[in-house]
């Protein structure tokens, strides 16, 4: 059975999957807001870094954004899973593509539960070393491979449709912004501020802020994709 949050409800429904998504996202959206506004008051108050409350700090192992990323990556996998059951009993479509994300996904949920990116930062920085925007030395063959692969997905992307890799474009482009491009611009206020500042804490922020909205943007993507007419 494809895993799926379900297909179109009628109307008349309350709750179909984009009210399901939307009471989601408000949700997240009230918790980062929340993370963003304890370090704002930390930097009014004076107050230090062990003072902030765990589960809404966003560079922390027990963050709820880091647990709710985790979940929600998880769900892309499952849902690209159930796209490619779909397309390998229909026919339609290319199979393999749908496996591969799939797989993918999964990988990096697993990655941002076990932190495999931070280790392979380490490894790096001990080897290259890594200075300014490459502080953080994993940024840049993850964030290469990643543009690579998007680039290689093109074909597969434009035969779902332009509305959906539009879509899929624009979810990738919100997600790497987060994971990538705030944490190199994190790489120099590291080195000169340090990690307990305001600038600091505000691109953590940011960086959790975009991952997780380029997520829910590709849950949308893929299920206003399940529901098109044609598939398109």
């Amino acid at each position: 059975m494809a895993f799926t949050l379900g297909p179109a409800q009628p109307r008349n429904l309350l709750l179909n999957w984009r009210g399901v998504l939307s009471i989601v996202a408000t949700l997240i959206a009230a918790v980062w807001a929340l993370g963003l506004l304890q370090d704002i008051l930390n930097v009014i108050s004076g107050a230090g870094a062990d003072d902030r409350i765990s589960i809404f700090d966003p560079d922390s192992e027990e963050g709820v954004l880091t647990w709710i990323s985790i979940v929600l990556l998880f769900v892309v996998a499952g849902l690209l899973f159930g796209n490619g059951q779909d397309a390998m009993q229909t026919g339609r479509g290319a199979v393999l593509p749908w496996f591969g994300l799939s797989a993918l996904f999964g990988i990096v949920s697993f990655d941002e539960f076990y932190g495999l990116h931070e280790r392979l930062s380490d490894v790096l920085f001990r080897n290259i070393g890594g200075s300014g925007l490459f502080h953080f030395a994993w940024v840049v063959p993850l964030g290469f491979l990643a543009l690579v692969g998007l680039w290689l997905l093109m074909p597969f992307l434009t035969s779902l449709g332009p509305r959906t890799r539009r879509l899929a474009v624009m979810s990738a482009a919100v997600y790497l912004t987060g994971a990538v491009g705030m944490e190199m611009f994190a790489g120099p206020v590291i080195e000169e501020l340090g990690r307990h500042t305001f600038q600091y804490r505000l691109l953590t922020n940011l960086e959790e802020g975009l991952e997780v909205a380029g997520i829910l943007l590709f849950i949308y993507t893929l299920q206003q994709y399940r529901e098109a007419p044609g598939r398109a």
